[in-house]
């Protein structure tokens, strides 16, 4: 019932044009490749992103361990080092992502910093796909 509800209150608030959501994502997965999946279970969809660096031009993917939009936290490898880092997103961009995650943008400069030969490192959430998930009773 409530279930239906949910469903009915989502469908009249796409027919009155109010379809602007910024609740933040149910929840939020890192697969083993690091590939980042934020799920929407109102809206029944997954939205997958990816974590890549850019530096002198080119661009190379990096592991990304955990997200958590609450405290504004990623855990992710140092291509540099290969050990985990612990950085805080800043505030702007958290709330850039818990805003329009759904509409498929790329999330610039999340972080940066230089590696050990003083190249800069910008380090960015970049929207891969999206797709529906089945929720079970």
């Amino acid at each position: 019932m409530e279930r239906k509800l949910i469903e009915e209150l989502y469908r009249n608030k796409e027919l009155m044009g109010l379809n602007e959501d910024t609740t933040p994502p149910s929840s939020i997965s890192v697969s083993k490749d690091g590939t980042v999946n934020f799920f929407d279970l109102g809206n029944k969809k997954a939205y997958k992103y990816k974590l890549i660096a850019k530096a002198l031009g080119r661009s190379f993917d990096v592991v990304i361990k955990s997200i958590d939009l609450n405290n504004g936290t990623m855990v992710y490898i140092d291509p540099d080092t290969e050990k985990e880092e612990t950085e805080v997103i800043n505030d702007e961009s958290k709330q850039n992502i818990i805003q329009n995650f759904r509409n498929g943008e790329n999330f610039e400069n999340l972080h940066s910093f230089r590696t050990k030969k003083g190249i800069k490192v910008t380090i960015n959430l970049n929207f891969v796909g999206e797709y529906p998930i089945n929720i079970k009773p």
